[in-house]
């Protein structure tokens, strides 16, 4: 196949596993499902980016942050750099703290049923809950975070 197209991941990834394409860029949250099985058995090959190109990317942008693809998928053979983007609740700032401040509550205390339904969610709690934080805090969610001991 020639050229390139857009389309959802798991019909990239059996188009891969099929070698009807050549190759896959996705903007995911990590792991992704539909490649950890390839990634599992080494029929896959993730390529780096090179880090004066996340320099550049970062230069752009503060919200882009390095990530080693090996950190999400263990099983992967050799580190890969790679950028990420947090995946922030972002709201305005005249929203009620109180609304705020009982939604990030909620989605906290309900982060194994979130881990259940998604592998994206593995290893976030409340304390990774700030990484790569590129925005003010909403004062709900600042209230939030000092409850548990991640702001002062």
């Amino acid at each position: 196949m020639s050229g390139a197209e857009r389309g959802d991941t798991e019909k990239a990834r059996a188009a891969l596993a099929r070698k009807e394409i050549d190759a896959v860029f996705t903007i995911a949250r990590l792991p992704v499902p539909a490649y950890t099985d390839m990634i599992n058995k080494n029929a896959l090959k993730l390529l780096p980016i090179e880090p004066d190109k996340i320099k550049a990317l970062q230069k752009e942008s503060p919200l882009y942050t390095e990530v080693d693809i090996r950190d999400f998928s263990p099983k992967y053979h050799a580190s890969t750099k790679a950028v990420g983007l947090p995946g922030p609740l972002v709201t305005r700032d005249d929203m009620s703290d109180g609304v705020v401040y009982q939604m990030l509550k909620i989605v906290y205390s309900r982060m194994d049923e979130l881990q259940k339904m998604n592998d994206g969610f593995k290893g976030d709690s409340a304390g990774t809950g700030l990484r790569g934080i590129a925005i003010p805090l909403h004062s709900g969610s600042e209230k939030f975070f000092k409850e548990h001991g991640i702001v002062k």
